[in-house]
């Protein structure tokens, strides 16, 4: 395998991708605005067939002596004025897909990519569009970090290509589980629903999503100062309480649970150090867990996770000094609370008076061309873990049905990502679980079906074959790729990258794909 490598800025399409199906005879794709005025283009040869390309101004027709793109390849080439890409193969078809953009790719760009044959590869890591195959929808607004590390929100129905606020390096597709924020007002902690308890709060400053509405804490002299609000929880069921903290003279902010939550009266709470990479101290509460993360230019969030035993009604304390205040003195930042129902905590929703819902996302490919193929197949999914609620699809094929699958799958009663196989609603593979020991967490997965009863899958680079309890080479013509839906929930995580062949891919290469 031949790699090349670029520096500079990464590359950022512009526009939508155009595709182009190549044959014997010179094919071509004419590119409009905004994908004319790009001076990149990155271009996938989805096939087991190698073509030849050429581009410029004008009517072009591709030869057999233009500039090869091999089967499996994904390259990035100067555009510069072309408004039209033609392709052409010495026999066989292929399918190209041109992604006009700027800016090179910040990673290795794989030429002639093994295993060969792939037909479906989609790199959601560093995109900014979906393929035009894919139906994507979400019945609200949700909020992101672009590539300067700003929070943005995305407008309803719209994917989110998340960034590392850090970093920016891109995370990929963004897809989310329904979640409903019940701290109203969850921007404004100078609003009349947050009770400020021996404290006064201090004029508005920058916030992690550009808008001036952070609120900073002055504690009352030689008092501990905080915001309260009353809230009652369903007993039995987890709730993630976050804030995003910044230091001011103190370099410590706390979270609280009440003890009305709970039959032992005892609270659960975390310390949170809002310095170097952040830390938590003092977690209070053995079956509460907690986290922080930086998110740049001094701010954290930090995340109380625990389950209440009562439904009682208590007032929790989402941002509280831990030193005594001077009556003067900003002490500690804040902003963006929000109290959900779940075991891990996710996007932030904003919300004003009333409590605010982010919708559940989902992407769905369909192309019963491309996916119909030989009755063996095998996925490979490269994703980041958000974390789990029950059993969801990550990357599953199927033929529009529950009767015929193959995909990668997670379950929360383990924190496992697994294999499956499904052939005529007979449940053949489900399994190989590759443990998952804190959130978030990245992973690769491969699956491959064969003629016999045998199969081949890697987690992460481990893999083998094994015998599953039926023919895995039965299923018949696929049509769709469901990307974290079809399950019991959707599967929370940053998609970063999803391939399929229409055939077997060996141990080996299951372990070269999911290195």
């Amino acid at each position: 395998m031949t790699t090349r490598s670029w520096s500079g800025s990464a590359f950022t399409p512009c526009g939508s991708t155009a595709s182009i199906a190549a044959t014997a005879a010179s094919a071509s794709a004419t590119l409009s605005a905004p994908q004319v005025f790009a001076s990149q283009m990155m271009v996938t040869n989805a096939g087991s067939t190698a073509a030849y390309m050429r581009w410029g101004a004008g009517s072009q027709t591709a030869q057999i002596t233009d500039t090869p793109i091999l089967p499996g390849s994904c390259q990035v080439l100067s555009k510069g004025a072309a408004d039209t890409v033609a392709a052409i193969t010495g026999a066989g078809t292929t399918t190209l897909y041109v992604s006009p953009g700027e800016g090179y790719s910040p990673r290795k760009i794989l030429l002639n990519t093994a295993p060969p044959g792939v037909v479906l590869d989609l790199m959601f890591a560093g995109s900014t569009t979906l393929d035009g195959r894919i139906t994507f929808t979400r019945a609200s607004t949700a909020t992101y970090f672009d590539a300067t590390g700003t929070m943005q929100t995305a407008a309803s129905g719209a994917p989110r290509f998340d960034n590392d606020p850090v970093s920016h390096q891109a995370r990929g597709l963004l897809m989310e589980e329904a979640r409903t924020n019940q701290s109203l007002n969850s921007g404004d902690f100078s609003a009349a629903s947050w009770n400020k308890i021996n404290c006064t709060l201090s004029a508005a400053v920058a916030a992690p999503d550009g808008s001036t509405t952070a609120r900073g804490l002055i504690g009352n002299s030689g008092q501990l100062g905080w915001v309260q609000v009353a809230n009652t929880p369903a007993a039995g069921s987890a709730i993630t309480i976050s804030v995003f903290a910044k230091a001011g003279s103190a370099t410590q902010t706390q979270i609280i649970m009440p003890t009305a939550w709970w039959a032992d009266a005892t609270n659960r709470a975390c310390m949170y150090n809002l310095i170097g990479n952040g830390s938590t101290a003092s977690l209070v509460g053995g079956t509460a867990s907690a986290s922080i993360t930086y998110v740049g230019n001094g701010w954290y969030r930090c995340v109380l996770t625990a389950t209440p035993d009562t439904s009682a009604s208590g007032a929790y304390l989402p941002w509280r000094t831990t030193t005594n205040g001077d009556g003067v003195t900003t002490q500690i930042y804040g902003w963006g609370a929000q109290f959900e129902v779940g075991a891990f905590p996710t996007s932030y929703i904003p919300t004003s008076g009333a409590t605010a819902t982010r919708a559940a996302d989902s992407a769905i490919l369909t192309d019963a061309v491309t996916l119909g193929g030989s009755s063996t197949r095998s996925l490979a999914l490269e994703a980041e873990g958000e974390g789990w609620t029950g059993s969801e699809w990550l990357a599953v094929a199927d033929d529009g049905t529950l009767a015929n699958r193959i995909g990668v799958l997670d379950t929360a009663s383990s924190d496992n990502i697994i294999n499956l196989i499904v052939v005529a609603s007979v449940v053949v593979v489900n399994g190989n679980g590759h443990s998952v020991s804190a959130w978030p967490s990245r992973f690769k997965s491969a699956i491959a079906s064969t003629a016999t009863t045998t199969y081949n899958y890697a987690n992460n680079g481990v893999g083998a074959a094994n015998t599953g309890t039926g023919t895995t080479g039965t299923m018949p013509a696929l049509s769709r790729i469901q990307i974290g839906v079809g399950g019991t929930n959707v599967g929370s995580a940053w998609f970063r990258r999803i391939r399929f062949w229409n055939r077997t891919l060996t141990v080996a290469e299951c372990q070269q794909v999911t290195t």
